[in-house]
């Protein structure tokens, strides 16, 4: 039996509340997850498990108590993925919180989502132009919407879609989310995070084509008189 540093034990608290967060019904992708969280070789998955050291380094009153009085204790390497006393703390520290924390959550995963997804580069040659044009619009996040589906060939599913368009309505209207906006994001990166790492090359073409759409005919406004294009 060993025992841990304080830095070691939440580094393990925080891969088991990763592994916990993103639990799936389904068996093959509960073992691609947990792949995921555990070789840590993609951000957006990385992200949970960030999150959780962010939340363990910030403890206070009883949660911080009850952190120590694990730290104290001595554990089989083996078994400590399964420890009960663990798994407890995390279900009970962590876990039981994550509706409070779905903002803080949602809003990191968009943040770490969108550099993954959004070449800089390439926006950057029509952000203003594009930004200057939904400053015209009624309804911008509409019209981020229906040029995005313009630009999508793919069957992603209603959630991926969303996140889409959350993404481009930061990057593009400059507008932060709503509580209940991130709330949702965090929703979606809880239940589809196996989706969201296979596709993130498809949404990458998808968003660099929205770019690089004629966003000028708004409402109407050139059509069918040879007006300016972006």
């Amino acid at each position: 039996m060993i025992q841990f540093t304080p830095d070691e034990l939440k580094s393990i608290i925080s891969l088991l509340f990763a592994i916990q967060y993103h639990e799936h019904d389904d068996k093959e992708k509960n073992k691609e997850v947990k792949k995921y969280i555990l070789y840590e070789k993609h951000t957006i998955v990385n992200t949970t498990r960030q999150f959780g050291r962010l939340v363990l380094e910030n403890l206070e009153d009883f949660k911080l108590s009850y952190l120590e009085s694990i730290l104290g204790k001595e554990y089989y390497l083996k078994e400590i993925l399964t420890n009960n006393d663990i798994l407890e703390f995390t279900d009970i520290v962590l876990l039981d919180y994550m509706p409070l924390r779905s903002f803080e959550y949602g809003k990191l995963f968009l943040q770490k989502f969108t550099k993954e997804v959004v070449n800089e580069n390439e926006s950057n040659l029509n952000l203003q132009k594009i930004q200057n044009i939904l400053k015209k619009e009624q309804q911008p996040f509409k019209k981020i919407g229906e040029q995005l589906t313009k630009a999508n060939e793919y069957s992603f599913s209603l959630q991926e879609n969303m996140l889409l368009a959350f993404t481009l309505k930061q990057k593009l209207i400059d507008t932060r989310c709503s509580s209940l906006e991130y709330g949702l994001i965090s929703k979606i990166a809880k239940q589809k995070i196996v989706d969201l790492v296979k596709n993130l090359a498809i949404y990458k073409k998808v968003l660099s084509k929205t770019y690089s759409l004629n966003w000028n005919l708004a409402n109407g406004k050139n059509k069918g008189r040879g007006g300016p294009k972006l």
